[in-house]
């Protein structure tokens, strides 16, 4: 099996047609077709469903989707150096949506700076799909502010993080009593989600339902709206901490005990080993550290 049949297939998937993928290669759509069509022979699996609007995955392609990234990355990691010829490694590690800036933006900068022969992939996306992906293979690591449940993921404890009442700078503070509290209107993330299930179990301790005006998942886009006064969210105090540094935001914390998440280094257990991995680890413990 050619590796390039494997990178056609992963190419196909994403763009779900075989047309938009050939654009995208720069070949022929009857000569991608004939490599998937290889490719389908040597698994003995079809692997789409193929209709008028596109092509979709069976059950066969969903399964050899995340192990053909998999072996993607490794082949380019085994087969790419950098200019003295000094092998490169690459380091795929997931991020929530809410750490982007507090651990990933600078992890980056950590790696560009200091590990020139380590290539980092960063790849943002919620708590809950960052498990699966780990789960799958499709990353290395994963910082996730929940412990995945599993005999095939470690969650190692790495920080503990307040989670604070966001409201527009110079709105006045939120009420501590919970039905007042859950009076304010509220910009929420959809379900699934922790954050959505931090706030529903707060309130259902407190026997009230909050009074929710929008749900959006957009980091961006609820921290735009609380600045404009649009409502209230919460979220964990590293997330707002530019905002409120800026002037746009205040934070303030739940009452009368402060809400705090627990954050977690997560890794499969077969996960690479070696000094690029550990090096990647130890710079994301010292970032969530700061956290604190």
């Amino acid at each position: 099996m050619e590796t390039r049949r494997l990178e056609y297939f992963v190419r196909i998937a994403d763009a779900g047609s075989i047309n938009r993928a050939a654009q995208a290669l720069g070949i022929a759509q009857p000569a991608l077709s004939q490599q998937l069509a290889i490719l389908e022979s040597e698994l003995k699996a079809e692997l789409f469903v193929r209709s008028h609007s596109g092509v979709s995955l069976t059950e066969a392609g969903r399964r050899l989707y995340p192990r053909a990234q998999t072996l993607l990355r490794h082949f380019e990691a085994l087969t790419m150096g950098d200019a003295d010829g000094q092998s490169i490694t690459f380091v795929t590690v997931g991020i929530p949506p809410t750490l982007v800036m507090p651990i990933g933006l600078p992890l980056i900068e950590r790696v560009l700076a200091d590990h020139p022969r380590i290539r980092i992939h960063v790849t943002e996306a919620s708590a809950i799909d960052l498990v699966g992906n780990l789960a799958a293979g499709l990353l290395d690591m994963a910082v996730i502010p929940s412990a995945p449940a599993g005999p095939e993921i470690v969650a190692e404890p790495i920080a503990r993080e307040e989670m604070v009442i966001v409201t527009a700078a110079g709105a006045p503070p939120p009420p501590s009593e919970p039905a007042a509290l859950a009076a304010l209107p509220w910009i929420v993330t959809r379900y699934p989600n922790i954050l959505r299930g931090v706030l529903s179990a707060w309130f259902l301790q407190a026997e009230r339902e909050p009074r929710v005006i929008a749900e959006v998942n957009s980091l961006p886009t609820v921290l735009a709206l609380v600045a404009r006064g649009r409502g209230v969210s919460l979220l964990p105090a590293s997330a707002v901490a530019a905002g409120v540094a800026e002037g746009q935001l205040a934070a303030w914390p739940m009452t009368p005990e402060p809400l705090r998440r627990t954050i977690n280094l997560c890794r499969r257990v077969d996960a690479p080993a070696g000094p690029s991995f550990a090096a990647i680890e130890q710079l994301i413990r010292e970032l969530a550290a700061t956290l604190a």
